[in-house]
């Protein structure tokens, strides 16, 4: 059922809500109606949320993955997280209905949420120069 699969995708640490995660091609055909688009993606298995909501959310349609909710990912703490996706047919001619499950992996990208910080301090002064050591910290 599933033809067209790269089951790894990336979304940025810092990505607001509705933001679609990049990278991941998931298609699936229903063979037995092979002139129609009759197959519907859901999410079995999903990352939630403090409040218990989704993480992320699937189009049912198009299978496109996206950020369900604002200010949960941190690289730091969750690198990836592991979904499920199944892919369901609308049933043969006897209302047999196939699915199946595919298992994708999302990364984390990070972001530098630790920004530089610059300091200057006024050194030594000698008649006639002045001396400003400045410095940069990565935190």
């Amino acid at each position: 059922m599933f033809i067209d699969v790269d089951p790894v995708g990336h979304i940025a640490e810092n990505a607001r809500a509705g933001t679609r995660v990049e990278g991941l091609r998931i298609k699936a055909t229903d063979y037995d109606k092979l002139s129609e688009n009759t197959t519907r993606y859901a999410l079995t298995l999903n990352t939630k949320s403090i409040d218990g909501s989704d993480v992320f959310r699937i189009d049912e349609i198009t299978a496109d993955i996206y950020l369900n909710v604002d200010n949960y990912l941190d690289r730091e703490k969750t690198p990836h997280h592991n979904l499920s996706v199944i892919a369901r047919d609308s049933g043969d001619q006897s209302g047999n209905l196939q699915s199946k499950e595919l298992k994708i992996t999302i990364i984390i990208d990070d972001v530098n949420d630790m920004p530089v910080s610059v300091g200057c301090r006024a050194g030594p002064r000698s008649p006639g120069f002045g001396e400003v050591d400045c410095f940069c910290r990565d935190r």
